[in-house]
């Protein structure tokens, strides 16, 4: 029987992903030691990895600096095996150069000598080569399913919610909810819901999400203790937001989704580097679809912004704030887009990015700076459900006769609950039946 066995060379720089075009380590097997060795290159710095080769080898982390006679970069390990000929070896390595971080995968076969022999891998006959990069590793064929999550069965495994409020963060991050576990599971369709709370007390005593790094006051602010303040609950609002365990770089999106009706219910469905955490405040985004859920929303320009215009953005922060990269498309039936389920797709590659409904491409972003952005690291996937907020109801967009609540006013949480018609929220949420993840190829439009 032949041995597989599999190195992780894990990387901790996560700035620029690149490949190598030339064949730059050698690995060398006897008996139960593998040799690896980085060839010179005078760009190459330092390479980290940890080795994870399954239950007959032990899981470390290395970091190797030095050179040696020969000006080569060397690691040597001890499996608890002993490869022999025609066993497979996998090596996934970061490297740092001088100048961006380096990222490829070798697939060996021990040959009669010892060595790491490149396998010729069969692929299928109809492969298009990928452009796609899930968990660091470079994906080979383009169309096949990566992730998939059609909530068929009780469980949320693979995604982890936020628990915090937002209702006093700082503009433009406020948003008149608590993140909570608002969900629930049903007949294969996931429901995050927001709910009116008349709390006279908002404390979340164990499993606040947040990240105040022991800023007391950010602590108090998004865990509480927080008490009823001019009648109002704070937040007034409770709902939901969970993020993805799965992440990737370049692909397709698909997502099955019913969004929101109800003014000022706004839907997150998102790409977010994986350098930040869910809970960071002013992060890079990519906004897979969103439409407001005010039936009638106009901006300053009285240009319609309502539920019947889907929008696809990226959100790009800077020292001066937001800066949003939209495209737009109406609903020809004046409808809603919360009406009924839709299937939402964004298409990411290197040089652009498509966002389509149902199958029609609607928007495309070329944007040297979002592209730039989003080429430094993979994305998770996020999917919430909020009330309010900055930069999803900016206050210098919208008309101004329409929107009485000024974000960030002393004063904010009651003038939204005084001015927020609870009886338009005849679909207070987001519902979703299927996330699918695809890899892509860059012709794929």
């Amino acid at each position: 029987m032949q041995f597989k066995c599999l190195l992780y060379l894990m990387g901790c720089f996560f700035a620029l992903m690149y490949a190598f075009e030339k064949n730059d380590i050698e690995v060398i097997v006897k008996g139960k030691e593998v040799e690896i060795n980085v060839h010179d290159d005078p760009e190459l710095k330092t390479f980290f990895f940890s080795t994870d080769i399954g239950e007959e080898c032990t899981s470390d982390y290395k970091f190797v600096h030095n050179h040696n006679a020969n000006n080569t970069f060397v690691y040597k390990i001890d499996i608890n095996k002993e490869l022999r000929k025609d066993d497979t070896l996998s090596i996934f390595g970061i490297f740092e150069t001088t100048d961006k971080v380096i990222s490829k995968t070798y697939d060996l076969i021990i040959d009669e000598s010892g060595r790491g022999v490149k396998q010729d891998i069969p692929q299928r006959s109809d492969c298009i080569k990928s452009e796609t990069v899930v968990n660091f590793k470079e994906q080979p064929c383009s169309q096949v399913l990566v992730f998939k999550d059609d909530f068929d069965d009780q469980s949320l495994s693979g995604w982890t919610y936020e628990i915090r409020s937002r209702v006093l963060d700082p503009v433009p991050d406020q948003e008149f909810v608590a993140y909570m576990k608002n969900t629930k599971l049903n007949n294969g369709l996931l429901y995050l819901y927001a709910n009116w709370v008349n709390d006279t007390h908002f404390h979340i005593a164990e499993g606040c999400t947040s990240k105040h790094n022991g800023d007391i006051n950010k602590l108090m602010r998004q865990c509480g203790p927080l008490k009823l303040k001019g009648g109002v609950s704070i937040p007034p609002v409770h709902s939901a937001k969970l993020h993805s365990s799965f992440t990737f770089k370049y692909g397709r999106v698909e997502i099955r989704a019913r969004l929101p009706i109800g003014d000022w219910l706004f839907p997150y469905l998102l790409l977010q580097p994986a350098n930040t955490q869910s809970e960071d405040n002013y992060v890079n985004h990519l906004r897979i679809v969103y439409a407001r859920g005010n039936k009638r929303l106009q901006d300053k320009n009285s240009l319609p912004i309502g539920g019947d215009v889907l929008f696809g953005s990226a959100v790009l922060w800077s020292q001066d704030g937001a800066r949003e990269h939209m495209t737009i498309k109406r609903n020809l039936y004046n409808k809603q887009f919360g009406d009924k389920f839709h299937i939402y797709t964004l298409i990411w590659h290197k040089d652009r990015i498509i966002f389509k409904v149902d199958g029609l491409k609607y928007g495309t972003i070329t944007h040297p700076d979002v592209l730039r952005t989003f080429d430094l690291n993979e994305c998770f996937l996020v999917l919430g459900l909020t009330a309010g907020g900055g930069l999803n109801f900016p206050h210098d967009y919208l008309m101004p006769e329409q929107v009485k609540f000024m974000n960030g006013a002393v004063k904010a949480t009651e003038l939204f609950t005084e001015q927020a018609v609870r009886e338009s929220w005849i679909q207070p949420n987001l519902v979703i039946d299927y996330v699918h993840v695809y890899t892509t190829h860059v012709n794929e439009e």
